[in-house]
């Protein structure tokens, strides 16, 4: 929580956030497989496993902060959402299969070595983003708005701020009810241990429906009718929670439909939100906006508990579900107060600023290829502009003047010339040897039968293969030749006797 908005900021102005994401899976797998390793050794301490929780915690945030841009980079903007289903479906499938799987692996292996599993995870995960292949935005200035850019640009705009502060209310509401359950399942409803697991497992499944579901709700009603039904299907079936009372085959049924039905809302809203945002954010502020909604989305959770021990010691854990019920399925108020249930599409970036990034994008890549266009006074450890990273320093280009500009932009040219005679070059070449590869080819056989034309086309002489002349004639087959000497009153070559060949004569 602490992390995202300064993790973000540190993101957007990075050239290679895939390789930060490797990185962060890296570390993480060392963090994690220290523990089995201590544990082996007898040197396992509370400190230790303090220090690796925050390792992880902290490179989790890297890796999370950077994943917007590389998404953003891999992902076509019209397949946000089928997309952003894939990976909530995987997240269902992991939180469906994980806490079995754990289970076995601590109590065939023990606690410390079922850990070296979860370490071989990240190295997978690393593995995979080392196969992807893609162009990254280009990295932000430090002059484009700092730590609190974010923030200001979320305040800025209307919808995205009310859409976040919905967020943030139902974030804080299902954490108060969440909080409480456990204890409500077995105190006021006399639940088992496997019961209440039981209905955890039923909302993974329901996220996984709604994965599945989301694409087309989306194709069907639009985006932000999306959005909108989202929140409504995560609240309003945890109406059943506080509701749930009498016999244990209802209790356990109503807990099941309100986690199941809040399952398939969660992913919903997860999955068009997040395409939403992505396709809205400006992409040199992508990473700081996005910390700024894992900062509100994450940092009532602490307050949702607390609230959730206050008021259930002071009104009871049944009326206090119901505060947090109604609660979060009021949080579509601020939805609706945004006019986002109005936006059938995912937004496009302004004319303006789409060429503005192509441009940004292509001098970018020419700088990192060719070096930059001018120097300056500015040391290399004040970058300025558009912050481009070499192999063993800092790149620059200055943006702060027209004059400067125009540079720019025909050092681009003049690099886009270069390539455009080489590619010219290579098209010669190609020609020249397909050329040569033709003449060293064999002419075809001549055809047994020729037809003649002369004026206009029309049929002037029939002919062997004795007179053949590809400019002047053209193949045809026995019958044909036998139709035009018979039927068609084409007369022969007196060269090459066709007829005597076809015994039209006998």
């Amino acid at each position: 929580m602490l992390l995202s908005i300064p993790g973000g900021a540190w993101a957007d102005r990075r050239t290679n956030r895939r390789g930060a994401m490797i990185v962060a899976d890296i570390g993480r797998f060392a963090a994690v497989v220290s523990l089995p390793l201590a544990y082996a050794f007898g040197a396992l301490t509370m400190a230790h496993l303090y220090v690796a929780a925050f390792a992880v915690g902290s490179l989790t945030v890297l890796f999370r902060v950077c994943n917007h841009h590389v998404y953003a980079s891999v992902v076509a903007a019209e397949r946000y959402v089928d997309g952003n289903a894939l990976l909530s479906g995987s997240r269902s499938v992991a939180a469906l299969a994980g806490p079995s799987t754990g289970g076995a692996l601590v109590q065939a292996l023990s606690a410390p070595f079922a850990l070296l599993m979860d370490a071989l995870t990240y190295l997978v995960s690393a593995v995979c983003l080392g196969r992807i292949r893609s162009q990254e935005a280009p990295p932000a200035s430090r002059g484009e708005g700092g730590l609190a850019g974010g923030l200001r640009w979320v305040t800025a705009h209307r919808t995205p701020a009310l859409l976040l502060a919905g967020v943030a209310t139902l974030s804080l509401c299902q954490t108060l009810t969440t909080t409480l359950f456990v204890l409500y399942g077995t105190t006021e409803l006399s639940l088992s241990p496997g019961a209440i697991g039981a209905v955890f497992a039923v909302f993974g499944l329901g996220g996984l429906a709604g994965a599945y579901a989301a694409p087309r709700v989306v194709r069907r009603i639009g985006i932000g009718p999306a959005i909108v039904t989202g929140f409504l299907c995560f609240s309003l079936p945890l109406l059943l929670v506080p509701l749930a009372d009498g016999p244990a085959a209802w209790v356990i049924a109503a807990l099941a439909a309100a986690y199941l039905g809040a399952g398939c809302g969660v992913a919903v809203l997860d999955i068009s939100a997040n395409s939403y945002l992505i396709a809205v954010i400006p992409p040199t502020l992508r990473s700081r906006v996005m910390g700024v909604v894992q900062t509100a989305n994450f940092g009532v959770r602490p307050i949702g508990a607390v609230l959730a021990g206050t008021l259930g010691t002071a009104l009871g854990l049944r009326t206090t579900l119901w505060i947090g019920t109604a609660g979060a399925v009021l949080s579509v108020l601020w939805v609706l107060a945004s006019r986002l249930h109005r936006v059938r599409e995912l937004p496009e970036l302004p004319a303006h600023q789409a060429r503005a990034e192509d441009v940004e994008r292509a001098l970018w890549q020419a700088v990192r290829d060719h070096g930059p266009p001018l120097r300056t006074s500015v040391p290399y450890d004040e970058p300025r502009g558009m912050v481009c990273a070499g192999e063993s320093h800092r790149i620059e280009c200055m943006f702060d003047s027209s004059e400067e500009r125009l540079k720019a932009l025909r050092f681009l040219r003049n690099v886009q010339v270069r390539h455009l005679d080489q590619t010219d070059r290579w098209i010669a070449d190609e020609e020249r040897r397909a050329a040569e590869q033709a003449r060293r080819r064999p002419p075809p056989p001549p055809p047994d039968w020729a037809l003649e034309r002369g004026k206009r086309a029309l049929p002037v002489l029939v002919h062997t293969a004795q007179c053949w002349e590809p400019f002047f004639m053209q193949a045809i087959t026995r019958e044909q030749a036998l139709e035009a000497l018979t039927r068609g009153g084409v007369p022969p070559c007196a060269r090459c006797e066709p007829d005597k060949a076809l015994g039209v004569l006998d």
